[in-house]
């Protein structure tokens, strides 16, 4: 059962590396991580290892004229199934405790 969803958006190459690594050490499990982006999986570096044991999804956002951090998010919120929804910028490193205590 997922009880959190956790979006992040970037745009920028390796983006995701910084949250994706805190996420992998949160001490609650029960939720999801979303990441938006316009480029893939240079996102997280082309590194498979950094989504293993994580249930993730991938959203493509397509490129847009100017970029738009608010719409990428609200695509992620459009695709998170959990009952509760967390933002995460893509440079921050919340603690291990950081989803338990929300």
């Amino acid at each position: 059962m997922i009880r959190a969803s956790v979006v992040i958006a970037t745009y920028r190459p390796l983006g995701a590396v910084i949250p994706l690594r805190a996420l992998r050490e949160q001490t609650f499990k029960g939720f999801e991580v979303v990441v938006v982006t316009e480029i893939g999986p240079k996102a997280w570096g082309d590194d498979g290892k950094l989504l293993e044991g994580l249930y993730a999804k991938i959203v493509e956002a397509p490129y847009i004229k100017y970029h738009s951090p608010a719409h990428a998010l609200n695509r992620g919120i459009d695709a998170a199934s959990g009952e509760v929804i967390a933002l995460l910028a893509d440079f921050a490193y919340p603690e291990a405790n950081w989803l338990k205590m929300l």
